[in-house]
């Protein structure tokens, strides 16, 4: 006994290229995924880095400078000038864009009080000691320059993806090329 099978496949070729060719552009893949990223950071923000840090104490107060308007008592952890919440909750976030490929970070930087250009996220990530100069009131009701020393600030990582996030991030782009399939009829 001879069983013969014939399998004509109309259109499964043109299908086929249709779906190869809508891979080429991930851009709605990575607009889905800058925008969960930027709502990491939101939340970071929002929880000041996550775990339990001390409040702002009186140290914090005595960097406090009225001239500059520089202030770290009355802003949260991370937050001073607002700067470097921006650059990553924003498409700021976004370095590099591509069809094929996505970079997510931040080039913030803020000027110290020493007057350098300085990269506040690896600050942030690395935690330091601050030190440098600010105007105190004077008796005479003036303001001096008054140097300081000694505030830590302890490391909080600004950028620090879970193996959650990158499942969840595999999942948006699985869904997409799902939609890709569906759309090229395979």
């Amino acid at each position: 006994m001879r069983i013969t099978a014939h399998v004509e496949m109309h259109g499964v070729p043109q299908k086929l290229s249709v779906f190869a060719h809508s891979l080429e552009d991930w851009n709605p893949a990575w607009s889905d995924i800058a925008d969960d990223f930027k709502d990491l950071e939101k939340a970071r923000f929002a929880s000041q880095g996550g775990g339990s840090w001390k409040g702002h104490g009186p140290l914090y107060k005595e960097w406090d400078d009225p001239i500059t308007g520089n202030s770290f008592s009355s802003s949260s952890i991370l937050v001073r000038t607002g700067g470097l919440r921006t650059s990553l909750t924003t498409d700021e976030t976004i370095l590099e864009r591509s069809a094929k490929h996505m970079l997510l970070g931040t080039r913030y930087h803020s000027q110290s009080n020493m007057g350098q250009s300085v990269p506040v996220a690896q600050l942030m990530d690395q935690g330091f000691t601050a030190r440098g100069k600010i105007s105190v009131r004077a008796a005479s009701g003036g303001y001096n320059r008054k140097r300081v020393t000694g505030l830590r600030v302890p490391p909080r990582k600004l950028i620090d993806l879970s193996a959650g996030d990158h499942a969840r991030w595999v999942m948006l782009a699985d869904k997409w090329v799902g939609e890709m399939r569906r759309a090229a009829g395979l």
